[in-house]
C-alpha cells in the first residue's frame, strides 16, 4: 500500500470537517493520487488546496492509496450525483476516474462532470482541453464550459489475469511500440518530466523492439495486414508527453483516429517519423496509415503490449469501439473549440 506524504491525511481530515469560509455553493470532490508524476502530485497538492481556497471553492479531498482507488472513489461520488469530480494526478489516475464515472457505455450520473488538474508525466488529455495547470483548472471552473466528449472502449488480454478485459479510455490507446515504451517509462523514476522521459523511453524501446506481423480490421473489413511497429487509437490530439499524433482529432465526432505505423526501419523511426509526430507532421509519410473508425480490431502473430492513457495494461488481441458523447468534462472554451467545438449549450 502506498504511503501518503507526511501531513496529507491530517489535511484531508481537516477539509472534511465542514464548508470552508467564503466557498461557493458547489463543493468540489477532489481525488488526489499523491504518487503521480514521481510524487509531484503529492508535493503540489497542499499549494493547490490553498489556491482553490483563495479562489473561493469549497472542496473535499480523497487520497488514493493504491491502484483502483480512484475508480472506486469516482464511482461512489457519481452515484451520489456530485456535480464536479476533480482529478489531481497523471493520465493513469485520469483513466481510473473515467472508468469510475462510466458503466455500460453510459455515465453513472448525468450530473457529474470531471475536471483535470494534471500532475503526471504525460498530461496529454489536458493539452486537448486546455487544462494543464491549477490556474487553468480554476479558469475552467469559472468559465463553466462543459463538453460531453467521446471515449474509446477497448477489450484486451489483461497483464495480471490473462483474461479478456474491457475498459474505457478518454485520450489514446495503442499496441506495440507505444505499449513497450509505456512499460519502460512506468518502471523508471520519470524525474526528467514528460517530454524527455518519453523521448528517452521511446528511443531505448525502438533499439530493442522487433516489428510484428499484424492484421487490422475496420468495421469488419481488412484495413492492413503486414509488419508493423504499432497501432494507435486516438480520441484526443496528443499522447506520449506531447506528441501531436492526431492533429485532426475531435473529441465529439463519434469517431476515433486509427494510425498504423508500418515497419519503416529503426533509423527512419528515430530520425524522421518520431520528430514529425511531435510536430503533427507525420501524416502522409511513407509507412504511416490513417483512417477514422467507429470499431476496429488488431490481431498479431506474437504478443504486442497494449497501453491506454499512459499505462501499460495488457496485450493483443484488442477490439476497440468509440462510445459517443458520454463523458462530461470541464475545459477552456478556446481549446474545446479546437477539438470539435464540443461545448454543451447552457
Amino acid at each position: 500500500m502506498v504511503r501518503e506524504p507526511k501531513g496529507m491525511l491530517e489535511m484531508v481530515a481537516a477539509e472534511r470537517q465542514g464548508a470552508l469560509a467564503g466557498a461557493n455553493a458547489t463543493t468540489l470532490h477532489v481525488i488526489v493520487n499523491p504518487m503521480a508524476g514521481n510524487g509531484r502530485a503529492g508535493r503540489r497538492w497542499p499549494g493547490y488546496a490553498k489556491q482553490l481556497r483563495a479562489a473561493g471553492y469549497d472542496f473535499k479531498a480523497y487520497i488514493t492509496t493504491g491502484p483502483g482507488d480512484a475508480t472506486d472513489i469516482a464511482r461512489r461520488l457519481a452515484r451520489r450525483d456530485v456535480p464536479i469530480v476533480v482529478c489531481v494526478g497523471g493520465d493513469g489516475t485520469m483513466n481510473e476516474v473515467v472508468n469510475g464515472l462510466l458503466a455500460n457505455d453510459a455515465p453513472v450520473s448525468a450530473e457529474t462532470r470531471m475536471l483535470l488538474v494534471p500532475c503526471g508525466t504525460g498530461r496529454d488529455l489536458g493539452r486537448s482541453i486546455g487544462v494543464r495547470t491549477i490556474e487553468n483548472a480554476i479558469e475552467a471552473l469559472r468559465e463553466d464550459a462543459v463538453a460531453t466528449i467521446d471515449v474509446g472502449r477497448i477489450q484486451y488480454l489483461a497483464t495480471e489475469t490473462g483474461q479478456l478485459t474491457t475498459r474505457y479510455f478518454a485520450n489514446v490507446a495503442d499496441a506495440g511500440l507505444g505499449g513497450a515504451t509505456a512499460l519502460r517509462i512506468n518502471q523508471s523514476s520519470k524525474r526528467l518530466g514528460g517530454l524527455v522521459s518519453y523521448m528517452s523511453g521511446a528511443i531505448r524501446s525502438i533499439a530493442s523492439f522487433q516489428p510484428v506481423t499484424i492484421e487490422v480490421e475496420v468495421e469488419g473489413e481488412r484495413f492492413f495486414a503486414g509488419s508493423a511497429n504499432m497501432t494507435v487509437f486516438a480520441n484526443g490530439a496528443y499522447f506520449a508527453g506531447g506528441m501531436h499524433v492526431a492533429p485532426m482529432a475531435s473529441l465529439c465526432d463519434g469517431m476515433l483516429d486509427l494510425f498504423v505505423l508500418e515497419d519503416v526501419g529503426k533509423r527512419a523511426l528515430i530520425t524522421d517519423i518520431m520528430p514529425r509526430v511531435y510536430r503533427g507532421g507525420h501524416l502522409g509519410r511513407r509507412g504511416v496509415r490513417h483512417i477514422a473508425v467507429r470499431t476496429a480490431t488488431v490481431r498479431s502473430s506474437s504478443d504486442m503490449l497494449v497501453e491506454m492513457d499512459g499505462e501499460q495494461i495488457g496485450q493483443t488481441p484488442v477490439s476497440v469501439a468509440v462510445v459517443p458523447r458520454v463523458l462530461r468534462v470541464l475545459g477552456i472554451p478556446e481549446a474545446l473549440a479546437r477539438v470539435g467545438s464540443c461545448i454543451d449549450p447552457r
